[in-house]
């Protein structure tokens, strides 16, 4: 069994465990199916204090741009939105107010900043991909 799998009969045994029981550790890189089953566990725990609300808001980015939404926090970037295949920023909800929004969720770069830790560009007025791209 892999670490996936170890991690899933843990998951499904305990549900999301409380991070003042083990850690701050969340699983990010797996499939959309297995993050959006066990995210409303994640997210009620952050909202108790009990995960970290950083890598909360990273997983419900990563969720709504695999699902070819907007994300919300700016977090992730993708080769997917430019032809030439460069790095951006996936586009977002409300980019007037994204930076105020990352602040209060505890992160400490503006998007800015992430985008350029990430060397993706960021464009406010990002378009999401059409089906063309």
């Amino acid at each position: 069994m892999g670490n996936r799998g170890k991690i899933e009969s843990i998951l499904k045994k305990y549900g999301w465990i409380e991070k003042s029981k083990i850690g701050e550790n969340t699983v990010q890189h797996t499939d959309l199916n297995f993050i959006e089953t066990y995210f409303p566990q994640f997210k009620k725990l952050t909202e108790r204090g009990e995960a970290n609300p950083r890598q909360c808001a990273t997983m419900q980015d990563r969720i709504l741009m695999w699902k070819g939404k907007k994300q919300i926090y700016g977090t992730q970037a993708s080769n997917l939105l430019r032809p030439d295949k460069r790095y951006a920023i996936w586009p977002i909800e409300n980019p007037r107010d994204v930076n105020e929004i990352r602040f209060k969720s505890g992160f400490n770069t503006t998007v800015e900043e992430n985008a350029a830790l990430l060397k993706a560009e960021y464009d406010p007025s990002e378009k999401l991909p059409t089906a063309q791209n």
